[in-house]
């Protein structure tokens, strides 16, 4: 009788010890996984706590926070990263939104051609891979520009075009519309011709009034080299 109730005794005393000790935290040291009291974390090679593949430490360093690619089971196992969820068993950005290059953070993708951005996904997933992120705006590449909502290749004056959206001089856009795709070439519209530049179209006024400003002050430097 005075065995069994010493034998009950110790089972208590032993389940409300296992139940009274603290968990390891991360960076503290442990045998098992279960010994690791933040969630997402496992016990590393039997000796200290550290964060699951795929999660890392928080700022506070008292929980894992999820990253890009982590494996899942519900979309609160992706919580700690913004804009996010899992989708099929792996954290994912969601819709509207890429991964950052580090797999931190999930960033906006571009509504507008040039809209801030800060990684090249941004632009690219809503306009292409024709669309960069430069000087922290979404632009189309060197030798394209932006019309019709997507990058089109540059036509010079006096190039082969199939369409007149093509054709491209500037960023001014008053300096393009003066350019049309005619017979399959880009060529000035009516009433404009090719100026002495060979690049962009001009009228004959402001073509004569060049010429005009020019022969006077050749004839004055003239005039003054005689006298």
């Amino acid at each position: 009788m005075v065995l069994q109730r010493f034998l009950a005794l110790w089972l208590v005393l032993s389940v409300v010890a296992v139940s009274g000790k603290k968990g390891s935290k991360l960076g503290e040291k442990c045998e098992y996984d279960s010994d690791c009291d933040v969630a997402y974390s496992f016990c590393r090679g039997q000796q200290e706590c550290m964060c699951k593949k795929g999660f890392e430490q928080g700022p506070s360093n008292d929980r894992c926070v999820a990253m890009i690619g982590a494996k899942c089971e519900t979309h609160y196992d992706c919580a700690g990263l913004p804009n996010s969820g899992c989708e099929l068993d792996i954290c994912t950005c969601r819709e509207g939104f890429v991964a950052h290059s580090s797999g931190r953070e999930c960033l906006k993708v571009a509504a507008l051609h040039m809209d801030v951005c800060t990684e090249q996904g941004q632009c690219s997933s809503a306009f292409g891979d024709r669309m960069e992120c430069r000087d922290n705006k979404c632009q189309c590449i060197p030798t394209f520009h932006f019309a019709e909502n997507i990058c089109i290749k540059s036509k010079a004056l006096d190039e082969a075009c199939s369409s007149s959206k093509e054709c491209y001089v500037s960023e001014n856009d008053d300096e393009n519309k003066k350019l049309v795709c005619t017979s399959g070439r880009c060529q000035c519209i009516m009433g404009y011709h090719m100026a002495l530049d060979r690049r962009t179209c001009t009228d004959g006024a402001s073509q004569m009034s060049l010429m005009s400003l020019v022969t006077a002050l050749m004839l004055g430097i003239t005039l003054q080299f005689f006298n």
